[in-house]
């Protein structure tokens, strides 16, 4: 009978890279411990919240966001719609290093003066697996 030597191979599975707090704070029924966001959610979530965010609306933190709630009632022609992919592509290389950009789609909605935004990304992590967020922007007032 042969000795049969079986070399150990190494795999490291990483589950978590990225993970975050879910915004509602939920407590998990059986680990008691908070639940999170992890990894793709935790990078749409950030998204979301910087696209949603307008200036001085943070602490300490006066020009985070992308400010877009301005251009809500703007006549939304083709130099409009650039400016604010401009600015929200420069928001989110800013303040989310965990992303990249590949494509943001911008569609206005005229009965509600509201804009409709895709963002197409990777994760730096995730490879070429792309993804996207939805957000619709409106004025509230």
């Amino acid at each position: 009978m042969a000795d049969e030597r079986r070399r150990p191979t190494k795999t490291t599975v990483v589950d978590t890279v990225y993970s975050d707090f879910k915004t509602g704070f939920s407590v998990h029924p059986v680990k008691k411990d908070l639940v999170l966001d992890t990894n793709r959610d935790s990078v749409k979530r950030s998204i979301k919240n910087i696209v949603q965010t307008n200036y001085y609306e943070r602490p300490f933190k006066p020009t985070f966001g992308g400010n877009i709630t301005g251009f809500l009632f703007e006549n939304l022609t083709v130099p409009t719609l650039s400016v604010i992919r401009d600015t929200l592509t420069m928001a989110i290389n800013n303040y989310e290093s965990r992303a990249v950009v590949h494509d943001i789609q911008l569609t206005d909605v005229l009965d509600t003066n509201s804009l409709a935004c895709k963002i197409v990304f990777s994760t730096k992590t995730g490879g070429d697996q792309q993804d996207f967020v939805d957000v619709i922007l409106e004025r509230v007032r």
